[in-house]
């Protein structure tokens, strides 16, 4: 019995042991929104100016108005599905647009 209790010990040790060696994989670390540059707003589509430009609350639409930007707004772009950006206004609301009004993605 003893021989037995000696050799679980032995396992578990090396279990313990090997397990501390390992390292674990690296956090992603969010990037700081201070970090991102800010992109101008170009509501021009051709001649027509729309102004407001709805941002929405998902990237598919439809879904809810969460804010509106405007002509020469600075934005920074967040993310992008498809042709839509997310971007957040510099009071902080966070929505989604076409990218086309983006002048830098243009």
């Amino acid at each position: 019995m003893t021989k037995r209790l000696v050799g679980l010990m032995a396992i578990a040790s090396l279990l313990f042991l090997s397990s501390c060696n390992r390292q674990a994989a690296p956090t992603p670390i969010p990037r700081p929104t201070s970090t991102i540059p800010w992109s101008t707003i170009n509501a021009y589509d051709a001649d027509l100016l729309i102004d407001p430009v709805n941002l929405w609350a998902k990237a598919d639409t439809p879904s809810s108005v969460v804010g509106k930007i405007h002509h020469g707004d600075r934005v920074r772009v967040l993310a992008r599905k498809g042709d839509r950006v997310q971007v957040e206004t510099r009071s902080g609301v966070r929505g989604w647009c076409h990218y086309m009004f983006i002048d830098e993605l243009r």
